[in-house]
Parts: C-alpha cells; sequence; structure tokens
C-alpha cells in the first residue's frame, strides 16, 4: 500500500468534512450564503452517526461507499 492511496476511511472522513461544511455555511448567520437554522441539523445528525460509529463499528456511510465504489478496501 502506498502512501497515496485513497482509502475508504479517506473517503468517509472527506464525506462527513464535506457535511459538516455545507451544514455550517447554510446554518450560520455569518454566512454570506446563510438559508436557514435548521441545516445545523445535518451537523447534528453527523456528529450522531460519528459517535454510533465510534461505539458499534458500523459505519453507514462506508457500506454505501463500498456499494458504490466496489475499488475501496
Amino acid at each position: 500500500m502506498s502512501k497515496s492511496e485513497f482509502t475508504l476511511s479517506d473517503a468517509v472522513l472527506l464525506t462527513f468534512a464535506t457535511m459538516l461544511t455545507i451544514s455550517l455555511i447554510f446554518g450560520t448567520n455569518i454566512s454570506p450564503w446563510f438559508v436557514d437554522e435548521n441545516w445545523l441539523f445535518l451537523a447534528v445528525f453527523v456528529l450522531v452517526m460519528l459517535i454510533q460509529s465510534l461505539f458499534t463499528r458500523f459505519c453507514f456511510v462506508a457500506k454505501m461507499l463500498q456499494f458504490l465504489f466496489p475499488k475501496f478496501k
């Protein structure tokens, strides 16, 4: 395995980081792209998913990425 290989855990972290960034951009009043404060529920959902996967070792996002992109290990 080379250092530049994009792994499943990298893809999961990128997905969660993207979801958190989107929810914070659209959910905070200081953002020029503010839409609604309800976008912050997406950030809470991502946090709950991360905590759940820590304790159960099951990550729904990882399973979906493996289904969509079978080359991930």
